[in-house]
């Protein structure tokens, strides 16, 4: 399919230049409408520089025509300056083909880390919108850090616990999957991938983030083994559990994720949490807008305060996600305050 254009571009080149070298040289012996006529005597003696007694001046319809040789030369270069041209449409036509097809690739593999990791992410995120969900209409009363097994459950008490821990760990490490199997592919040539690299950006932003994204990625680490086959996985909520109780300073380090001790603090730590929330409710309707893969849930405006909910209207969707659809069912102001 290629070749005949190219083909056609050249010709096309050659004759274009031969018309300008014929025009430039005139007509010659060889070429034209008085191709194979025999020279006059003037024409002779001119070309060969003989005078003749009474020299005649040729008609006016009759043209002394150039020497042969320079006729021949400019030929020849009309020819070489068309090789040139042809030469420089093929490197032309295999640079274009060589981006379309570099582009092709880098979609078709953004499109296929994607499709692997956006149904995992989806699963994590409606496990932790759920968990918060169940945290945040008991005001976080029942989340107690470091957890404990006494009380009237015992220790299913302490499993709610480390359980709301894991939930949020569990997604961060989802996160960091997407982004370590993507190291060396924009996921912005895909759709999906697109909306969902706004979404990271927007859950690490430092307005929204929980802990800072060193702090993050240390969580996520702690969950993830590779395999056999040398695949991350993450591990169960046991393993997790067994991990924490294991591993020395583990106890005070998740302190950074759990609600401080301090009134004040602890208020100010619902609030983000809240917000944090949201956005990962916001990933999960835009990814999954048909609700195949996730369930809905209910936004708890009412346990906004009117700070958090300006601050989900203009910092969140203003400057993260301006393309969200239905905005004003995560925050419940009006469009003009």
């Amino acid at each position: 399919m290629i070749q005949p254009l190219v083909l056609l571009l050249l010709f096309v080149s050659l004759l274009s230049l031969d018309q300008q070298v014929f025009e430039a040289i005139g007509p010659h012996p060889f070429i034209g409408p008085r191709a194979f006529q025999p020279p006059g005597l003037d024409q002779i003696n001119s070309v060969s520089g003989m005078s003749a007694d009474s020299p005649s001046q040729p008609d006016g319809d009759h043209e002394v025509s150039r020497p042969i040789f320079e006729t021949l030369s400019l030929v020849g270069l009309g020819g070489f300056l068309g090789s040139i041209v042809g030469s420089l449409c093929i490197e032309l036509v295999r640079h274009l083909l060589a981006n379309r097809r570099e582009a092709a690739i880098g979609r078709r593999n953004a499109k296929q880390i994607v499709r692997s990791h956006v149904d995992p992410i989806l699963k994590s995120s409606e496990e932790l919108v759920s968990r918060l969900n169940l945290e945040i209409v008991q005001d976080f009363t029942a989340l107690k850090w470091p957890p404990k097994s006494d009380g009237e459950f015992g220790a299913c008490s302490a499993i709610d616990d480390y359980s709301f821990v894991y939930c949020l760990i569990e997604f961060w490490a989802r996160l960091e999957q997407l982004r370590l199997d993507s190291m060396y592919v924009d996921l912005a040539d895909d759709e999906v991938g697109a909306k969902l690299l706004g979404f990271v950006k927007a859950l690490e932003s430092r307005e929204i983030r929980l802990v800072d994204r060193h702090v993050q990625r240390y969580f996520a680490d702690f969950v993830m083994r590779r395999t056999d086959d040398d695949h991350l996985r993450i591990i169960s909520i046991s393993e997790f559990i067994a991990s924490v109780q294991s591993v020395d300073q583990a106890i005070s380090v998740l302190q950074a994720i759990t609600p401080p001790d301090d009134r004040r603090a602890n208020k100010k730590w619902r609030q983000r949490v809240i917000q944090y929330g949201v956005v990962v409710h916001m990933l999960m309707r835009e990814l999954d807008p048909h609700q195949s893969a996730t369930r809905p849930h209910s936004v708890h405006i009412n346990k906004m305060t009117l700070k958090t909910r300006r601050s989900i209207k203009y910092r969140v969707i203003g400057r993260y996600l301006p393309d969200l659809r239905d905005p004003i069912s995560y925050h419940g102001l009006p469009e003009k305050e």
